[in-house]
C-alpha cells in the first residue's frame, strides 16, 4: 500500500508540474484543491480499511491535514499578490513535495500492512502479560542491584473451562517476545496455553507488566555481533554459550514458577494449565535454548527447535572438531529448517549434532526442511517488515512467506498434539514446498 500511495504521489506531482509549466502559471488554487481531494481520499480509503489505521500511517494523516487546511485557506482567503512564474520553482516545489511523502510513509514501507496467516481452531484468543521477579538471581546487565525480572506474554483460549497444554517460546538472537505471535495465535485457537518470554536486556524491546519499558543493551548486542562476525568457531561456540546463559536460567525460573502456581488463583491463565502437558518451542537462538532445556527439565514432553544449531548436544570443539554427547536426547524433538541453515550444516562444526541426527534419526527425533524459505521466515518479521527480514537474511526468500508460516504452523501444531494432547498422526514430510 505504502508503494502505491508512493507511485500515486509522485504521478500527481510529476502531472501538476507539467500542468504548470505549460501553462506558465503557479496554479496555488489547483494545488489546493489537490490537496484537500488527498487528504479526503485518505478518509475515504482509512474508513474503508484499504488503509489500516496503524501508527505507521500517523506522518502521512499529519502532512496531508496540514496540507488541507493551508488548501483550505487559500481558498477562502486567496492570495493579495501571485507569486511571479518561474519554472524553477515549480520543479522545485514538486520535487520537495514529492520527498516529504517519501519521509512521512516511509514507516509504511519499513513495516507495511500485511494480512496475518490464518489461525484454524475454534478458540477466540486473549491476552495477558506477568512479570516476574528471580529473587535468586542479581540482573547482570545494569550495575543498580536490582533483581531479576522476565516478562511472560500469555496467548490463551477465551470463556473456555478444563486445562490444555503449556507451551513456552524464546525469540532469535535480534529479536522479540511478540516474533512468532502469529504461531501463538494459532496454537491457542486450537487450545494450548503459549507464553513467550521476554528477555530483558537481551530482548530488543521489553515491556513489563506494569508498562516499564526496557531496550536491548548496548554490552549483549556487541556480545551478539560475534555470532556473525566469521570469526573462529571456537569464539562462536563460547560465545553461544556464554549468550545461552541468561535465556536458559530465565526459562528455567519461568517453568519453576507457573509449576509452582498451576491451579491457583493468582492469575486466570494458571487456572487453564495441565501440568502435565508442557513443551518447549523457540526461534535460532531461542532454539538452541529450547533445546537445551529439553535436556534439563523433567517436565517438558516436546520440544521444536526452528532453524537452529543444537549446541547444547555438543560438550565442546578441539582441533576444529565437535565433541558430541553420546547420550540419546531424551524428549520428542522436532527440528525444522529454513534453506540457510540446510546448506550450512556439513562444512561446519557447529552443526555436527544436526547433522547426526540427519544421518541417523532416532525414533524421538524428526528433522524437515521447508524449500525456498530462509531463516526469518520461520518468524513473523517476514510480513511485519520484509524490508528488515531481507537484511538480516541476506536476501529475499523464494517462498511465499504467509504460505511458510503457515506451513510452519501446522507442522508445530501436529506435533504438538501428537506428543501433549495424544491425537492426530504426525506424519512428517522430508520436505515442504
Amino acid at each position: 500500500m505504502a508503494v502505491i500511495v508512493i507511485g500515486i504521489a509522485f504521478i500527481i506531482e510529476v502531472v501538476f508540474a507539467i500542468h504548470c509549466i505549460i501553462s506558465r502559471a503557479n496554479q496555488f488554487k489547483t494545488k489546493s484543491r489537490i490537496r484537500i481531494g488527498m487528504f479526503a481520499a485518505f478518509i475515504i480509503f482509512t474508513l474503508l480499511s484499504v488503509i489500516k489505521w496503524s501508527l505507521r500511517w500517523y506522518g502521512l494523516a499529519l502532512l496531508l491535514f496540514i496540507w488541507a487546511i493551508l488548501g483550505t485557506i487559500t481558498l477562502l482567503h486567496g492570495r493579495k499578490t501571485e507569486k511571479e512564474y518561474k519554472q524553477a520553482f515549480i520543479i522545485r516545489r514538486a520535487i520537495f513535495s514529492f520527498l516529504l511523502v517519501i519521509i512521512v510513509t516511509f514507516p509504511a514501507v519499513v513495516f507495511p500492512q500485511y494480512k496475518p496467516p490464518k489461525t484454524t481452531g475454534k478458540y477466540s484468543v486473549v491476552t495477558a502479560a506477568y512479570t516476574y521477579i528471580d529473587e535468586s538471581r542479581l540482573e547482570t546487565y545494569t550495575n543498580t542491584g536490582e533483581e531479576r525480572q522476565v516478562t511472560v506474554k500469555f496467548w490463551y483460549p477465551q470463556n473456555t473451562e478444563g486445562t490444555y497444554p503449556l507451551v513456552l517460546f524464546t525469540h532469535g538472537l535480534y529479536s522479540i517476545a511478540e516474533s512468532n505471535a502469529s504461531t501463538f495465535e494459532d496454537l491457542a485457537s486450537n487450545g494450548y496455553i503459549v507464553g513467550s518470554l521476554s528477555h530483558p536486556h537481551i530482548s530488543m524491546i521489553t515491556k513489563n507488566a506494569d508498562g516499564k519499558i526496557i531496550i536491548v543493551s548496548s554490552e549483549y548486542m556487541n556480545e551478539a555481533s560475534i555470532i556473525n562476525s566469521g570469526t573462529d568457531e571456537n569464539l562462536i561456540y563460547d560465545t553461544f554459550e556464554k549468550l545461552q546463559e541468561t535465556r536458559r536460567a530465565d526459562i528455567n525460573f519461568i517453568l519453576d514458577t507457573i509449576m509452582a502456581n498451576i491451579g491457583s488463583g493468582n492469575a486466570p491463565v494458571y487456572r487453564l494449565i495441565d501440568s502435565g502437558k508442557i513443551g518447549l518451542f523457540g526461534h535460532s537462538m531461542g532454539g538452541i535454548t529450547v533445546s537445551t532445556i529439553g535436556r534439563m527439565h523433567e517436565n517438558i514432553g516436546a520440544v521444536i527447535n526452528l532453524d537452529a544449531p543444537l549446541i547444547g548436544e555438543l560438550l565442546g570443539l578441539q582441533d576444529g572438531e565437535a565433541i558430541l554427547r553420546d547420550d540419546t536426547y531424551p524428549k520428542p524433538l522436532l527440528n525444522i529448517y529454513s534453506d540457510d541453515l540446510w546448506g550450512l550444516m556439513n562444512p561446519d562444526p557447529l552443526y555436527a549434532a544436526n547433522v547426526r541426527f540427519l544421518a541417523n534419526t532416532p525414533d524421538n527425533i524428526y528433522n524437515t526442511h521447508i524449500n525456498g524459505a530462509k531463516h526469518m521466515n520461520l518468524a513473523d518479521l517476514s510480513l511485519f517488515s520484509p524490508m528488515i527480514a531481507n537484511m538480516l537474511q541476506g536476501g529475499k526468500a523464494e517462498i511465499n512467506p504467509t504460505h511458510c508460516l503457515e506451513t510452519m504452523n501446522e507442522i508445530i501444531l501436529n506435533f504438538f498434539n501428537y506428543y501433549l494432547k495424544d491425537t492426530g498422526n504426525f506424519n512428517l514430510l522430508a520436505v515442504y514446498n
